[in-house]
C-alpha cells in the first residue's frame, strides 16, 4: 500500500511543481508592484505636447528598449528586484470599455503584452479573454478605493488606473465611457501588471 501511495506521489509531483505551486506563489510584494507602476507611470507623465504621441504599450516598449542606465530608477530597481527573485513580468493596458488599448507607437500589436522581464517567458502566456474583460470591474474598484487583482492562468494580474496627468491627455480622451468630459486625474485606461513565477526551460 505504501509503494502505491509513494509511486502516485512521484507521478503527481511534476504537476504539483508546474501547475499548483505556481498558483500559491501569489505575486511579489506590493512595495514591488508600487516601484514598477510608479516607473510605468511616469512613461505616460512626460510625453510630449501637442499629445501626437498617445498613451499607448508602444510608449512601454520604447522604455524596455531603454538602456538601463537611462531607465527611471524605480523602475530599473523593480525590474532588477523581479528577476532577482525570478519572477516573470508582463505589462498591457487596458481601455475602460474592457479592450486592448490601440499602440501609437513601435508598431506593437494591439492586445499584446509588453515583456518587462524576460523576452522569452518560460510560462503561457493569458489569452485576451482572462484580461481585457476585467477592466470595467478595476474601475469600479478604483472608484471604490480598492485595489483589484485576479487570475489569469497561471498569472496574477495587479490593475492600476492610469490617470489622466496632464491637459494634453484631455485632448485625445475627452469623454468617458459614459459619454461625460473627464478631467484631470481622471482613469484613461486600466495598467495589467503580469506576474507568474519563472521556470526552468
Amino acid at each position: 500500500m505504501r509503494k502505491w501511495v509513494f509511486a502516485v506521489c512521484l507521478l503527481l509531483w511534476p504537476f504539483l511543481v508546474v501547475r499548483l505551486l505556481p498558483r500559491l506563489a501569489g505575486a511579489p510584494p506590493d512595495g514591488l508592484v508600487n516601484a514598477l507602476d510608479r516607473g510605468v507611470q511616469a512613461q505616460f507623465a512626460i510625453l510630449p505636447e501637442p499629445p501626437e504621441m498617445l498613451i499607448s504599450t508602444g510608449r512601454m516598449v520604447q522604455l524596455v528598449q531603454t538602456p538601463a542606465p537611462k531607465r527611471p530608477r524605480h523602475y530599473q530597481s523593480a525590474i532588477d528586484a523581479l528577476r532577482a527573485a525570478k519572477w516573470e513580468a508582463l505589462f498591457y493596458l487596458a481601455t475602460p470599455a474592457g479592450k486592448a488599448s490601440q499602440p501609437m507607437l513601435g508598431g506593437h500589436a494591439a492586445g499584446a503584452p509588453v515583456f518587462l522581464t524576460n523576452d522569452r517567458p518560460t510560462v503561457k502566456l493569458p489569452t485576451d479573454g482572462q484580461l481585457f474583460p476585467k477592466a470595467p470591474a478595476a474601475l469600479a474598484a478604483f472608484r471604490a478605493g480598492k485595489p483589484y487583482t485576479f487570475r489569469a492562468g497561471d498569472w496574477h494580474v495587479v490593475a492600476r488606473p492610469v490617470p489622466a496627468s496632464k491637459q494634453g491627455c484631455l485632448g485625445c480622451h475627452p469623454k468617458g465611457p459614459d459619454g461625460k468630459l473627464r478631467r484631470l486625474g481622471d482613469t484613461l485606461g486600466v495598467a495589467m501588471y503580469a506576474f507568474a513565477p519563472a521556470r526552468e526551460r
